[in-house]
């Protein structure tokens, strides 16, 4: 509830975001707003999560940076440590931001990713080397798929809406986690 609430208040949410990374849970750079067809408003570009590498830096609103940070923080990192006595080194992802709408249609709404309130993820890679892919790990019934179900089941508690490959095939490689919305998880 409270980080629906902090979605609205824009300095409230920075001033959250500031703290975090002075204690080394996210590292991130303000952006600069822009305009256009899918305006962004006080944008940071997110770099890593506290020990925690990217594939990438990425684009974020600044609740979609917090609710990632605390998934990381409370959820993806010390599962891996509970259930494989690893770090979690990386996550893979293939971006937030893209001016475009739902599914890449030609009319329609927009997509989480047109405000840079989405990310999606598509792999976890671990102190030892080891990596686990949503697309070929998810279903299967060993501990890299516990996992993975355990981070998903994990992510409803941080965003609006998660989506994974039980939810279609669009979604078959990779979490799609955003803001809008309240609890929908599939």
């Amino acid at each position: 509830m409270k980080l629906k609430r902090i979605k609205s208040d824009p300095a409230a949410c920075m001033a959250v975001l500031m703290r975090s990374q002075a204690v080394g849970r996210i590292a991130f750079r303000e952006q600069s707003s822009s305009a256009g067809e899918c305006p962004l408003d006080n944008p940071v570009r997110v770099t890593r999560f506290g020990p925690v590498a990217l594939s990438a830096s990425f684009l974020s609103s600044c609740p979609l940076a917090l609710s990632s940070a605390m998934l990381v923080a409370q959820a993806a990192a010390p599962q891996a440590q509970t259930l494989f006595g690893k770090r979690l080194e990386r996550i893979d992802h293939v971006g937030s931001f893209a001016c475009r709408n739902i599914y890449h249609r030609a009319e329609g709404r927009r997509s989480e990713h047109a405000s840079a309130e989405a990310l999606d993820v598509t792999a976890f890679r671990f102190s030892d080397g080891s990596r686990l892919t949503v697309g070929a790990d998810y279903r299967a019934d060993n501990a890299g798929g516990d996992y993975l179900r355990s981070v998903f089941s994990a992510s409803c508690a941080y965003y609006g809406n998660a989506l994974g490959p039980d939810y279609n095939a669009a979604h078959s490689s990779h979490f799609h986690l955003g803001m809008r919305g309240f609890g929908m998880c599939r």
